[in-house]
């Protein structure tokens, strides 16, 4: 069916674009792994730190409070994949060139595959943690830069903000009841199952992936251009956009575990996800059709904002209602801001050098990841914690309004 859905009121889109469908049916099913598996990673890495289940990393947790045993691991696992990938991307980015980008993708696919192999395994034995830490620093960059640069290469720009919102719907139609099901498999098998199902679905996205052209890479990338992209001022806008994606994103998978030690049970933090992801939908469909029709600059600051304010009404969440209204509330506007956000940063990536452009950005990521975990730490060990978690995510959004071009 070229139409998934039909709207009767004059305006549709197709949500599977011949050019993009298997890329879209792939990255669905890699989408699918990671809210029913690796949404759960921090939380799964918390158990870990603050129920010490870290044999060589006992001694110097013990001394720390529980909470702050946690929260060291979470960052120490995140800051040191951002080095690895930090380290990694140049010399992976010219390996893309080489193989080509499809090939790139399920190769990254795989590298997520050995990721959840190494968690399933860091059960019983926690030096597994470190290769899973490689693999997390390899998929980003073999499958995300690959990703983004085959959308945008691709991608009609005519009907651009159709396609974003087409798939942004299609990423919530298809995870919505996950994060609920990988809650009850985590709550009733353990965290091995989940990692097991993890490893099905990402080899069901490679298999899908087969079926794209490949799309060669022509140019090479270097340190000293990336250092030239950096002082090119008239990125620095785009830069600071970046910069506050990132901040929003880290916190929000803090936020998880916030949501865990709030209810005490997994299945509850699955429970929530769920409930939001399914009363966004109807937003994420109606606004492939609206940035179809329109660029959305207005809307785009008005969630934003939105967004900031919720960050700072979750200091005073004090019981589950509040829990459910502020990330319901969150949850419709981020349907709103989010595929907005990705068409101005296809819109940003357009050019010859689209490739470059996505290199950059995860070396920039990886620069700002390192700080802001090393942050994170110091924020838990003065009293700031949660509050100063929950404030760079507010500060993060406002700072990735810049995204958006001025004469959108």
């Amino acid at each position: 069916m070229r139409r998934l859905l039909h709207h009767s009121i004059s305006f549709h889109y197709p949500l599977f674009p011949k050019r993009l469908r298997y890329l879209f049916i792939g990255h669905l099913l890699r989408g699918a792994a990671e809210e029913a598996v690796a949404l759960f990673v921090p939380i799964f890495l918390f158990t870990l730190g603050s129920e010490l289940q870290i044999p060589f990393l006992n001694q110097y947790l013990l001394p720390l409070p529980w909470l702050l045993r946690g929260i060291v691991i979470i960052a120490a696992h995140f800051c040191l994949y951002r080095i690895c990938a930090l380290f990694l991307t140049l010399p992976l980015a010219r390996f893309i060139k080489w193989i080509g980008l499809m090939k790139s993708m399920i190769l990254g696919n795989l590298c997520s595959l050995f990721m959840f192999l190494s968690f399933y395994l860091s059960v019983n034995n926690a030096w597994f943690l470190l290769p899973a830490t490689l693999f997390a620093a390899m998929q980003i960059i073999l499958y995300w830069i690959p990703y983004y640069t085959q959308f945008a290469v691709r991608a009609d720009f005519k009907l651009l903000g159709q396609e974003i919102g087409a798939i942004d719907f299609l990423n919530r139609l298809a995870r919505a009841g996950l994060p609920m099901f990988g809650g009850i498999v985590i709550g009733v098998f353990g965290f091995q199952v989940s990692y097991a199902i993890g490893i099905l679905l990402m080899l069901a996205s490679s298999i899908c992936l087969l079926a794209v052209d490949e799309v060669k890479i022509a140019f090479n990338v270097t340190f000293r251009e990336f250092i030239g992209w950096l002082r090119d001022r008239k990125k620095h806008r785009v830069l600071i956009g970046l910069f506050g994606k990132y901040l929003d994103d880290c916190a929000i998978g803090l936020w998880s575990v916030y949501i865990f030690i709030f209810l005490g049970t997994v299945q509850r933090v699955g429970y929530v996800y769920s409930v939001v992801l399914f009363s966004s939908l109807i937003i994420a469909y109606f606004m492939g059709w609206y940035l179809g029709k329109h660029r959305g600059r207005g809307v785009f600051f008005l969630t934003g904002g939105i967004l900031s304010l919720l960050w700072m009404f979750r200091i005073f969440v004090q019981n589950l209602w509040h829990l459910i209204v502020v990330d319901l509330l969150d949850g419709l506007a981020i349907n709103v801001y989010t595929p907005i956000y990705d068409l101005g940063l296809c819109l940003e990536s357009r050019g010859r050098q689209v490739f470059h452009f996505y290199v950059f950005r995860e070396m920039l990521l990886s620069i700002v990841g390192m700080i802001f975990w090393l942050v994170i730490i110091g924020m838990f060990v003065l009293p700031l914690q949660w509050i100063g978690v929950f404030v760079l995510g507010g500060v993060g959004i406002l700072l990735s309004l810049n995204m958006m071009r001025r004469e959108v």
